[in-house]
């Protein structure tokens, strides 16, 4: 608690300092510009998930002409300055455009301005210059220039050109007839730009894999912020479909190259697919092949049957010509196919079985058999002949079977080299054509997709925002306001109480040691004397009655009471102390005695205003005087006496150890109830240190705002090794309304 109360009593810095900080939030708010949040939600396609432009390629089964489109890219994209430069340039945001003056003065834009700048060009050095319009009427101006001091008067719709500039300024939504004047600047578009990629926009993934983007923009009119905004999709949509098209274009153009070399390629293969089939003379490798396998078969056959034939002509001729022997019949001529040899054979055999016959009944000379034998040998010389024709039509035949056979044999063993020269050239023909129909289908589906092409980025939330103003943050301003209220006189006090090297805080000395304390003084005017009056109630009199009150459950009892008044420096009351402690114990009925004993500087009978006499240093130096010749009246209360510090020179030191001084006290404590000594300042001296086997307690008197920090180390010494008895502190020169009062004695006490 105690730093709470020690900045409490600065209650009223607080206040002020609160009160300050709190007009100066409500300044700082109206003369700031506003600044709102502009939000646009976008969905974008993402190549990861398989829904961006690899997906509308040609050749995406191919996984060629990739480029990656992720949701990272695309931000860079969408932050990039090319892009900003397109959006600000699309709506003409080349120029700010300002109405009023002063701290009143405000940007205005679109509906809300009075004219239209289209800026046709502009140097770096007319950028950010102040051009100033003034409306002569509804149709002409006068613009004035920061480089020239004649203005000049020219028509809405008028061109203006100079070193600098060439601008022209046309009438806009919100023109007003009394719109006297309107202030202009140039911007640079390239820095603007910029400045929109670094600070002002502000692009977010909303949810993680959701490919949900939320872009904002701060300005502090929300009417261009959404313009801008909406403006951003569509020149990155435009550009996403200009890509698109110029990849379709791209592709469509590499598919026609293609084709148009694949064609010749093509031609040239089906010619030598076809001269290679006519110099091989195929058309079909399997089937001839088949065919030519079936033939040579056939040929084979037909050669076998030939041989039979000739082996029978063979054996039928041997047969015949063996002289001298007339064979019963020709053997079998099963296999014999020339009808006229076997019309002979059958008519030789028929003969030959009559000669047998007419051979059983008849004589060899008979003319019958001998007929018939003649018969028999004409036959056999016809079928001689026969054979020896029929042999050399089929030797001929045979020949020919001969060489066709192996004609065909020949083909069948070059079967799989044709094949395998045929196959590689359909094999490369099919990849020509394969080739060329996949390329004329690829070419079909781009063109499809260039005639459909529509933007990856589709706008879920249109660009809206808060009414509430961002910038500046009301709510953060004042409450930094209160909370600087706050700081700025706390930080003050503890500066000022860190800076201070004087007491100014009853905690300061509560913290540092454990002397008790007797009460607090506030601040009296005039010359440091009597404070107190007896008759009317003061502030100062009120605090001394506690004091005395506090004294009287401090102090050991005792017929009579030595109280040693000291301090660490002289000026921090000690005096005025011991004066005003004294009156009060004196207006209780109570005897007092006050004595002045600071010899070295005296000040006691002064500041009562009494007159100097014989006192303390006299009766040290007379062994015969007693005290009650040095004692005289206060002037005060008949109860209030006082000892001067006398009018012989001493040395104060040594004098503290005279002999003499407790025979005085012992006088006084047989008179007075209370005993009140005002020595030397105990910082200075050791005359307190002295006198304190005389006394029954000590008041050690610290002034606020006067009395060294560093004295409290003295104080805390005493406490500490009880140099002085019963010690405690009275604090002086306080600020009535920081007084503590501990519950008892205050102002309104009687």
């Amino acid at each position: 608690m105690k730093p709470f109360f020690k900045y409490a009593k600065y209650w009223y810095l607080f206040l002020i300092c609160i009160a300050i900080c709190m007009a100066v939030a409500v300044g700082v708010i109206y003369f700031t510009t506003p600044y709102y949040q502009v939000n646009t939600t976008l969905l974008l396609q993402d190549d990861k998930k398989g829904d961006g432009i690899l997906k509308e390629s040609a050749f995406s089964d191919l996984n060629m002409f990739h480029t990656t489109k992720t949701i990272e890219n695309e931000i860079q994209v969408l932050r990039s300055v090319n892009l900003m430069k397109k959006v600000l340039n699309r709506l003409s945001i080349s120029s700010q455009v300002f109405v009023g003056t002063g701290l009143l003065q405000k940007e205005v834009y679109g509906k809300t301005s009075p004219v239209v700048i289209k800026v046709m060009r502009v140097s770096p050095q007319a950028m950010g210059k102040p051009i100033t319009l003034k409306m002569l009427d509804q149709n002409r101006f006068a613009l004035t220039l920061p480089d020239e001091v004649v203005n000049k008067n020219y028509h809405f719709g008028d061109t203006i050109s100079n070193a600098g500039f060439s601008i022209s300024i046309a009438k806009g939504p919100a023109f007003v007839k009394g719109d006297r004047e309107v202030h202009l600047s140039l911007i640079n578009v390239d820095e603007l730009a910029k400045s929109y990629r670094d600070r002002k926009l502000e692009i977010t993934e909303i949810v993680k894999d959701a490919n949900v983007l939320q872009i904002g923009v701060l300005d502090n009119i929300p009417a261009r912020g959404i313009d801008i905004l909406t403006q951003l999709v569509k020149e990155y949509n435009l550009e996403d479909i200009a890509f698109k098209n110029q990849m379709a274009l791209a592709t469509i153009d590499f598919i026609d190259t293609r084709l148009s070399y694949l064609t010749q390629d093509l031609g040239t293969v089906e010619r030598n697919v076809q001269q290679y089939k006519q110099l091989n003379r195929v058309t079909n490798v399997a089937a001839d092949a088949q065919s030519n396998l079936q033939r040579a078969e056939d040929y084979k056959q037909q050669l076998e049957a030939i041989n039979v034939q000739l082996g029978i002509l063979n054996a039928v001729d041997v047969y015949l010509r063996k002289a001298g022997r007339l064979l019963p019949i020709v053997p079998g001529t099963a296999g014999l196919q020339d009808g006229s040899l076997l019309t002979l054979i059958n008519k030789y055999n028929a003969a030959q079985e009559e000669y047998q016959q007419l051979l059983t009944e008849n004589l060899p000379g008979n003319p019958l058999v001998i007929n018939i034998k003649q018969k028999l040998s004409v036959i056999r010389e016809n079928i001689s002949g026969n054979i020896a024709s029929i042999r050399t039509n089929l030797m001929i035949n045979r020949q020919s079977l001969v060489s066709n056979s192996s004609k065909f044999e020949a083909r069948i063993q070059t079967a799989p080299e044709i094949e395998h020269g045929l196959q590689q050239r359909d094999r490369e023909q099919s990849v020509k054509v394969n080739l060329f129909q996949y390329l004329i289908q690829k070419r079909e589906e781009t063109a499809l997709t260039l005639s459909a092409n529509v933007p990856d980025a589709k706008v879920i939330d249109q660009a809206n925002y808060d009414s509430s103003p961002t910038k500046p943050k009301r709510q953060l301003i004042f409450l930094s306001a209160l909370l600087f209220g706050f700081i700025i006189p706390v930080s003050f006090i503890w500066t000022k109480d860190k800076l201070n090297s004087r007491v100014d805080n009853v905690d300061e000395i509560t913290d540092q040691t454990n002397v008790r304390i007797l009460g607090e003084v506030c601040h009296a005017r005039g010359s440091g004397g009597l404070a107190i009056n007896g008759k009317h109630r003061n502030n100062i009199t009120e605090l001394f009655r506690y004091i005395r009150s506090n004294l009287g459950s401090n102090v050991p009892h005792g017929n009579s009471q030595v109280l040693m008044v000291t301090s660490s420096v002289q000026g921090e009351g000690k005096t005025f102390t011991c004066i005003n402690l004294a009156a009060t114990l004196a207006n209780i009925d109570k005897k007092v005695v006050l004595l002045e004993f600071d010899l070295r500087k005296p000040d006691l009978i002064n500041k009562m205003k009494l007159e100097k006499g014989t006192g303390i240093s006299d009766y040290l130096h007379s062994e015969n005087m007693k005290a009650r010749e040095i004692i005289i009246p206060s002037g005060i209360s008949a109860n209030l006496s006082v000892i001067g510090s006398g009018l012989s020179k001493v040395d104060a030191g040594n004098e503290m150890l005279n002999p003499r001084i407790a025979t005085l006290f012992e006088e006084l404590r047989e008179e007075f109830d209370y005993v009140i000594i005002d020595t030397s300042p105990i910082a200075l001296v050791a005359d307190a240190f002295s006198l304190d086997m005389h006394s029954d307690a000590t008041i050690y008197v610290v002034r606020y705002n006067y009395t060294q920090k560093s004295h409290l180390n003295i104080l805390a010494d005493i406490e500490k090794n009880n140099k002085l008895k019963n010690l405690m502190v009275i604090l002086n020169d306080g600020k009535t309304e920081h007084i503590k009062h501990y519950g008892y004695g205050s102002r309104d006490y009687a």
